[in-house]
Parts: structure tokens; C-alpha cells; sequence
């Protein structure tokens, strides 16, 4: 039979039961927390790094302009008026061989915003990576070659877009180096492959082929006189092949289109197809 003392103790036993149980759950949820907290801190931000990688990565080789979009100008007189909008930048006189030139115009040429942007978010989305891994002492990802749009203002892409060679993709960036001067820019690839949920994207090398098949590291495209200038328009890829693309230009001697094409050993096939109108064979000068 219980006494009245048991009777008093058992809402006392009660209450350090229950309290019991709410002191482990709360540490059973600490620990929950804390080890959800630490797989986010460790895991977390590299998966949305990653996700915000591969959505950069699809809007680059998505990437396409207008087919009248000029991706460079090089008529001073133009660039001076297109380097008025926000959406092109200017190219000084210190960049080309009139520099010291008393006159020379303060804007020789002027390029476009929009093509380089769509690269430089893919590329700082790595930098953010980069230093991720560095910050948890892992191996930092190699860095992506030819990087020239974040360094010299004078290099900057014309083209960016995939290429398709027999189901293997490849994202493909024509970029433009204008340091020879206004008279003309000269033509180098990057041929990058993509990264995935698992994998971040590679540089391969890469080179052009001429008109002999012969491996070129980059292309002149230049106005035939000294003092011409040049004016290239956004590439686009090719509607009837998805491993070709097209760059159109202008001088002021004519018109004419560049055509290349990725090939399976990651080069690419550089053609002039075409000069005021009518069909051209010779390799692009």
C-alpha cells in the first residue's frame, strides 16, 4: 500500500522524467543542427556553387546576338558613337599605333559589352570556387587558360556558343586581340570542356587550321591598307552544322564572312567563304 510520502514524490519523479526526456531531444535537435550546419558549411556551398556554375556554363553556350550586333568597330568615327552607350566600351588611342599621335581621335575603336559578360559571370563563379577550395585546404581547380577579357581591355570575345562534333559538345570562344592596331585585330580559340554536377570545366588545347591544314595559333583579320580599319560582327553558329559557326566583317574595301568549324581533335577549321558577295576558298588573312 502507498504511503503519503511516495504519493508526494511520484509528481516529482514525474517531472525529472519528463524534464529528462526534453533535455535529450534538445540535444538530440543541437546535434542534428549542427551536423545539418557542418555538411552545409563543408558540402553546401560547393553544391550551390556548382548549380550556380552550371547555370552561367548553359547561358554561354546559349549564348547568341543579333546577326547586326557589331561585336568590335574599328572606324574610329563609329567607335567614338558607340562608345556613347553603356553598352560598349572604348578602346583609347594609347591601345593603338597612334598613340602619341597628336591627330589621332581620344577613341579609336570600340568593342561590345554584352559577349564578354556572359564569360566573366561563368568565370566568377570559378573564382568563387577557387577560393572555396583553398579556404578548406583542398586542391584549388586549375585555372581556365586565355583568360584575356579580365586582363589587357584590348582582348575581348567575339563568339560564344557550343559546338556539337558527333554528340561530344564543346564550348567554343573566339576571342580578339586588338593590340596590332586599329588597322586590324588578330583571331584566337578557346575550346573549353564543360564542366558537370561532378566536374568543373577544362581549357583543352586548341589551335586554327589554315587553308593547308596547317596548325596556327592565332589569325590575322586585317584592312588590306595600313591605315583601313575593321568591323566584326557577333559570330553566330551555323544553323545546318552544330559544330560550325560564322563571323561576319567589314572594311572599307568589302564585305566578307568567316566560317570555322570544331573538329573532333578540338581544333578548329578557319575559312574565308565569302568577299563581297561572292564564294572565297582562301583561309582567313
Amino acid at each position: 500500500m502507498p504511503t503519503s510520502t511516495s504519493r508526494t514524490n511520484e509528481p516529482r519523479r514525474g517531472c525529472r522524467i519528463w524534464l529528462r526526456l526534453q533535455v535529450r531531444r534538445c540535444a538530440l535537435l543541437g546535434f542534428a543542427l549542427l551536423t545539418i550546419w557542418l555538411f552545409y558549411e563543408r558540402w553546401g556551398v560547393r553544391v550551390r556553387l556548382q548549380a550556380e556554375l552550371l547555370q552561367r556554363q548553359k547561358e554561354c553556350v546559349q549564348f547568341t546576338e543579333a546577326a547586326d550586333r557589331v561585336a568590335f568597330e574599328g572606324n574610329a568615327i563609329q567607335a567614338g558613337t558607340l562608345s556613347q552607350r553603356t553598352d560598349y566600351a572604348p578602346l583609347p588611342a594609347r591601345y593603338g599605333a597612334g598613340f602619341m599621335n597628336p591627330t589621332t581621335p581620344t577613341v579609336v575603336a570600340a568593342w561590345s559589352r554584352q559577349v564578354p559578360d556572359a564569360v566573366r559571370r561563368m568565370e566568377e563563379v570559378l573564382a568563387q570556387i577557387a577560393r572555396y577550395e583553398e579556404l578548406h585546404k583542398r586542391r584549388p581547380p586549375p585555372p581556365m587558360s586565355g583568360g584575356g577579357i579580365f586582363g589587357p581591355e584590348a582582348t575581348f570575345p567575339i563568339f560564344v556558343h557550343e559546338c556539337d562534333v558527333n554528340g561530344i559538345r564543346r564550348l567554343v570562344i573566339v576571342q580578339a586581340d586588338w593590340s596590332n592596331g586599329t588597322a586590324g585585330i588578330q583571331l584566337w580559340a578557346r575550346v573549353i570542356e564543360p564542366a558537370g554536377w561532378l566536374a568543373l570545366p577544362k581549357d583543352l588545347p586548341t589551335k586554327f587550321l589554315d587553308a593547308d591544314g596547317q596548325p596556327q595559333h592565332s589569325v590575322p583579320l586585317r584592312a588590306a591598307a595600313d591605315d583601313g580599319w575593321i568591323r566584326v560582327y557577333a559570330g553566330s553558329p551555323d544553323p545546318a552544322d552544330p559544330a560550325a559557326f560564322r563571323i561576319p566583317f567589314k572594311t572599307a574595301e568589302g564585305k566578307g564572312t568567316i566560317a570555322g568549324r570544331l573538329r573532333a581533335d578540338d581544333n578548329i577549321e578557319l575559312r574565308l567563304v565569302s568577299w563581297n558577295g561572292a564564294p572565297a576558298t582562301r583561309a582567313a588573312q
